[in-house]
């Protein structure tokens, strides 16, 4: 059974390697609009299964992990607002 993630995201890639399990990405088409009625919560949650789901259909019989992230900037504390940025800094 194939094991497949998700994502055209080199660090995903990086991080799912660390499981040390054969796997291969296939990168998904899937639109991310975000939506301002939404919370951040169910809108990351909505994008992770839209993108398993589109690489799915085209890979049956094989297990496709999604996944997405949100990073909350509405912190009063301006350390947390400072490691927000270098967290996304980080990742770029």
């Amino acid at each position: 059974m194939r094991l497949i993630l998700a994502s055209s995201s080199p660090r995903r890639r990086e991080i799912f390697a660390l499981l040390g399990l054969p796997f291969e990405t296939i990168a998904p088409d899937f639109e991310e609009t975000l939506s301002p009625h939404c919370p951040a919560e169910a809108e990351v949650l909505d994008f992770a299964l839209g993108k398993a789901q589109s690489v799915a259909k085209n890979n049956p019989g094989g297990i496709v992990i999604g996944s997405d992230h949100s990073l909350d900037s509405r912190s009063t504390r301006p350390e947390s607002n400072r490691n927000i940025f270098s967290t996304t800094n980080s990742w770029l």
